[in-house]
């Protein structure tokens, strides 16, 4: 995870602020995933764990949540940063 106008500068140069790993090998026998969040940079250990809430929020989502990450990943011109705020109850 990165700062968004990092990204938006340089995507392949942007500087982590946390890295995830997903361990999905019980995932089939048990229906079980483990996923490990490492802060790398200037985060604090609530800002961290917001993340990781918000990243399965979107990401295991239905509805308009994961509409937003289609929108992110596929249609860039439809995506709206501030709903994403808003959703979030960030801003």
């Amino acid at each position: 995870m990165t700062y968004l106008e990092d990204y938006k500068k340089n995507p392949n140069n942007a500087q982590p602020y946390m890295t995830i790993t997903l361990f999905d090998d019980m995932l089939e026998t048990k229906q079980l995933a483990l996923l490990r969040g490492e802060v790398v940079n200037v985060l604090t250990t609530e800002e961290a764990r917001r993340l990781v809430n918000l990243l399965k929020r979107y990401y295991l989502g239905r509805g308009r949540d994961y509409d937003m990450v289609v929108a992110f990943n596929e249609q860039s011109e439809k995506f709206d940063f501030n709903s994403v705020l808003r959703t979030a109850n960030i801003a």
